[in-house]
């Protein structure tokens, strides 16, 4: 899913461009978390990357809004529904270039985008969100893809949606 082009930012972010007060959680577990764990050691990163193995959708629903940033470096998605979620706790969110993402966000209009693999690419947007994290145009965006995610993502929008294929 691309969480090493993440480790690979962080890698820059903390030990080239040393900043201090940011780290990462990696919710959910596959077969690439050993590989993961792995880079997370080569870089020395320990005290700013953690993997939190699987949660529950409570647990993430409550813990959510204790984030400053959603990143999410897919390399391939097809939809992106933590992005939503994201969105809806009115989290900012940085996502690859990739064509479900970048929908999601409307290209742009609702989050920042990386080049997709970019490592350097997403280490410089990363930094970009630290430096602007308070100000109104981000807070703007942000504030945007709230009401945008509960319009065009809630239950109801997208069982409507769903129904309305079927209707002749």
């Amino acid at each position: 899913k691309g969480q090493h082009v993440l480790i690979e930012a962080m890698n820059i972010l903390i030990n080239e461009r040393k900043l201090t007060n940011i780290r990462v959680d990696f919710i959910g577990e596959g077969p690439s978390s050993t590989y993961l764990m792995n880079l997370v050691k080569k870089y020395e990163l320990d005290g700013g990357i953690n993997f939190l193995g699987s949660k529950s959708r409570t647990y993430i629903y409550s813990h959510l809004r204790d984030y400053d940033l959603l990143v999410q470096p897919s390399l391939k998605e097809g939809f992106g529904l933590a992005i939503v979620e994201a969105m809806a706790a009115k989290l900012p969110v940085l996502v690859s270039d990739i064509l479900g993402p970048s929908e999601v966000i409307s290209n742009g209009r609702f989050g920042g985008m990386f080049n997709s693999g970019d490592v350097m690419d997403c280490a410089d947007k990363i930094y970009k969100i630290t430096q602007e994290y308070n100000s109104p145009s981000l807070i703007e965006v942000t504030e945007d893809a709230y009401r945008y995610s509960r319009s065009n993502y809630s239950i109801t929008t997208t069982v409507n949606q769903y129904m309305s294929g079927y209707k002749h």
